[in-house]
């Protein structure tokens, strides 16, 4: 017999004596009948990925099933001597987590704190408990602020009407309790949030900051959601936000001094007015004449006499302008 696989599924692992067809949509099986005998053929099928629960599945048949004689397999369904095979309606596991980010690459630099929304659900028809994310930012790039907007809020505000005006209604938030990651890098945190009911949907609002070590380009940020129950399809728990970084200016020096431009032509110049206002010191201290020997031994008294007054001495950067000069005014 012949079997044609209903749409949106695949077969799983054949039966002994079936084998796969032209195509992975037939599947042909051996049976070895008497007359008046029946058999049962266990078919697995796998649903294809992407398809929401309460999908009706629909298509596939026996082809030539209620045919006489030697059948003439056409391997379509709809036939009069084809046997459908019964609709089925996709169910719902327990509990189901699912993340997604639908928006654009999110830019980020200088102080600015960005706020990313990003979309989660529970499909399952059981609570989930407990429920927490794991985030992973690039280098650089630390978690300001967790927010989850509640199931029954919109991300749009509401609008209101009072008096005959519009009011936007400001949307419902908690603020999620983010702790560092126990493995991973300084930067990853780990936020609990409320436990998410059975077919809803909520947002986490992460705020964003940047730290020193950024890296300027298109990074990613990775978000996982968790729950300590039973999730019974995890492969959507996690999503990949592309986040544009643009690094500080000071980061990409790293403080050293500058080598090139007119931060050097300044210090060259700064350095030859400290330089020249040292030789002018210098001079001052070393032009200054020496005590005579035996002047500190006439009880203490100095002899000024000698000493023109200072006024009458000529400055430091005269004496040094008459040295160069050779004493020429």
């Amino acid at each position: 017999m012949t079997i044609m696989i209903p749409d949106g599924t695949t077969h799983g692992t054949l039966p002994s004596n079936c084998v796969e067809g032209s195509t992975d949509r037939i599947v042909t099986c051996t049976v070895s009948l008497a007359s008046g005998d029946s058999a049962a053929i266990k078919l697995p099928l796998v649903v294809d990925t992407g398809l929401a629960a309460g999908t009706v599945i629909t298509g596939g048949c026996v082809d030539q099933a209620l045919s006489t004689g030697a059948p003439t397999f056409d391997y379509t369904c709809g036939g009069s001597t084809d046997v459908a095979i019964p609709n089925f309606t996709l169910g719902r596991y327990d509990v189901d987590l699912a993340i997604t980010y639908p928006g654009a690459a999110v830019p980020v630099s200088g102080s600015g704190r960005p706020v990313v929304k990003i979309p989660y659900t529970n499909d399952g028809t059981v609570q989930a408990d407990n429920v927490s994310f794991e985030v992973e930012p690039p280098a650089g790039v630390w978690i300001a602020k967790a927010e989850i907007l509640l199931s029954g809020t919109s991300a749009s505000s509401a609008s209101l009407k009072v008096k005959n005006k519009t009011l936007k209604a400001l949307a419902s938030t908690v603020e999620a309790t983010c702790t560092p990651t126990d493995s991973g890098d300084d930067n990853d945190v780990t936020c609990a949030a409320p436990d998410a009911a059975a077919l809803t949907g909520s947002q986490l609002w992460l705020t964003l900051m940047l730290g020193t070590g950024v890296k300027s380009g298109t990074q990613a940020m990775t978000v996982t959601v968790t729950t300590s129950s039973a999730d019974g399809f995890s492969t959507n728990n996690t999503v990949s936000v592309p986040l544009v970084l643009t690094a500080a200016a000071a980061d990409d020096n790293n403080g050293d001094l500058p080598t090139t431009g007119a931060d050097v032509a300044r210090l060259g110049l700064l350095s030859a007015i400290l330089l020249a206002f040292g030789l002018v010191l210098l001079i001052g201290v070393r032009d200054r004449g020496g005590v005579p020997v035996g002047a500190h031994l006439g009880a203490g008294i100095r002899h000024h006499a000698y000493r023109r007054s200072r006024h009458a001495r000529p400055s430091a950067l005269r004496r040094t302008f008459q040295r160069i000069t050779g004493g020429r005014r």
